[in-house]
């Protein structure tokens, strides 16, 4: 029986997209979590839902007023670094 063969492989060149995503992105949608339309149907078939949704929601607010009270002191701790020249 002949060896299996490799695949050929072909290098296909994608454009490089810089996608610029801040802690706010992501805090924002998780504080507001318990306004969502389809949050009310979810706690009533899992009650104890709404008190760890309740929980995230309160955390991502405490994150958040810590990162904006780090960037009042010293905006330079949580900046985004400098790349490296490749």
């Amino acid at each position: 029986m002949p060896p299996p063969t490799a695949p050929q492989v072909v290098m296909v060149p994608v454009p490089k997209q810089q996608v610029n995503l801040t802690l706010d992105d992501f805090l924002t949608p998780l504080t507001q979590l318990l306004t969502h339309p389809h949050v009310p149907a979810l706690v009533a078939a899992h009650p104890e839902l709404a008190a760890h949704l309740q929980q995230l929601g309160t955390l991502s607010s405490q994150l958040r007023d810590v990162i904006n009270r780090i960037d009042t002191i010293e905006p330079k701790v949580l900046a985004r670094p400098t790349p490296r020249p490749a």
